[in-house]
């Protein structure tokens, strides 16, 4: 029934689409029941990159940037990857053609604690620069400044954070170009080196085996094929990195896709906690109420995350509760505003404990355009429960799969 969470050693039918597969002797999806997401226990989230590229809309691709080519799909970005993206039989990919007009964040060198900044550029000897506009180079970009027009090359930059680009109009060329007639499903893959890359589900082939011998004994790999709309080439990943897959209709929108338009951070204990996207505070699985939740947002009381509504956004539904990592301890609430307006239109509960989190329902997006949508979470000190901790150090409030 939807809303089940299942759990088991492995799938009885191997990697292959979720349409009659078994785990644990119950099946993953039946009709009127859709898989929601999927988790390989046995391969691991990944880690922060230490250079990649960030796109409009969520997606990832672990690598370093290489320079710019034209040909006939016009200007691409070359990127060397990190993660193996090529059947085997086929060698091994030492170049991917990226489109630039998708990409948000080019990392270079990481530059911790760094958020995505529109019209940034960081450099290697810790200086950071606004611009006005940019122009790619084969050996790096030229920018215009308010001091005027410059180089850089690759080497001299850390991070490269693009203009601000429209992640509804970006998720609107999506499904363009992928399910135009809303009739299928999107997917998202997630693997233990960094990337993350969503597809329609229409377009998203049965996995290819590849045989290989491991100490004499033959072993079947299974390789999915697929193509981004981010990328000139088609990707092959391998099922046995893949960590989370998560599936969505094509109506809905994760929030977690979207950058805020505006937040405020967490002050005093809590000021080193700093939201993150799909992961806890502290970089792990988001988990409250005795169970995993495939994406969302970690953040610290007090704390308020804005988003930019578009037109078509009808409803909005979510669950909140408190980390796992507050134990049984924390003390907070979680609001939700639309419009800027003074009134909330959710207050949770005073939350106390990670053992239970809760539904907040659909709340309807109303109002004219601009619309925007804020998560706030706040330190409960007033009618703060008896023996409830006096500060707000495990205040860790998660936005469970909004």
């Amino acid at each position: 029934l939807a809303g089940t969470l299942l759990a088991g050693h492995g799938l009885k039918c191997g990697p292959q689409p979720p349409a009659g597969a078994m785990l644990h002797d119950a099946p993953l999806a039946t009709a009127g029941n859709g898989l929601r997401w999927l988790r390989n226990r046995r391969v691991p989230l990944a880690d922060e990159l230490p250079a990649c590229l960030e796109f409009v809309g969520g997606d990832r691709l672990p690598g370093k940037l290489q320079g710019i080519r034209h040909d006939d799909d016009g200007l691409s970005l070359t990127v060397e990857p990190a993660a193996e993206t090529l059947y085997p039989d086929l060698g091994r990919r030492t170049e991917l053609r990226v489109d630039p007009n998708h990409v948000q964040r080019v990392i270079l060198r990481r530059r911790p604690g760094s958020r995505y900044t529109p019209g940034l550029l960081l450099l290697t000897d810790g200086r950071e620069l606004t611009y006005r506009s940019l122009q790619w180079r084969e050996s790096g970009i030229t920018v215009l400044t308010e001091e005027g027009i410059n180089d850089y090359d690759w080497s001299a930059i850390a991070e490269l954070h693009l203009p601000a680009a429209d992640a509804w109009q970006a998720y609107a060329e999506c499904l363009a170009r992928h399910d135009p007639q809303l009739q299928g499903r999107l997917k998202t893959l997630e693997t233990s080196d960094g990337l993350q890359v969503t597809v329609s589900a229409l377009w998203f082939q049965s996995p290819l085996p590849h045989e290989r011998r491991v100490l004499g004994r033959p072993q079947t790999e299974w390789y999915h094929y697929l193509h981004p709309h981010w990328s000139r080439d088609p990707l092959w990943i391998a099922d046995n990195v893949v960590c989370r897959t998560t599936y969505f209709n094509a109506e809905e929108y994760p929030l977690s896709r979207l950058e805020p338009v505006d937040c405020e951070l967490p002050q005093g204990f809590g000021q080193s906690w700093l939201w993150q996207a799909n992961r806890n505070v502290r970089g792990e699985a988001l988990h409250s109420g005795g169970r995993d939740f495939a994406w969302g947002f970690g953040t610290h009381a007090a704390s308020r995350l804005d988003f930019a509504l578009a037109a078509y956004a009808k409803t909005f539904r979510c669950r909140v509760g408190l980390d796992r990592l507050a134990g049984s301890g924390g003390c907070a609430q979680a609001k939700l505003y639309l419009n800027g307006s003074g009134e909330p239109r959710y207050q949770s509960p005073i939350l106390r404990g990670s053992q239970k989190s809760y539904d907040i329902g659909r709340i309807a997006l109303t109002g004219e355009a601009p619309r925007s949508l804020s998560l706030v979470s706040s330190a409960a000190h007033v009618d703060r429960p008896a023996g409830a901790d006096p500060f707000e150090i495990r205040d860790h409030v998660d936005w469970l799969e909004p």
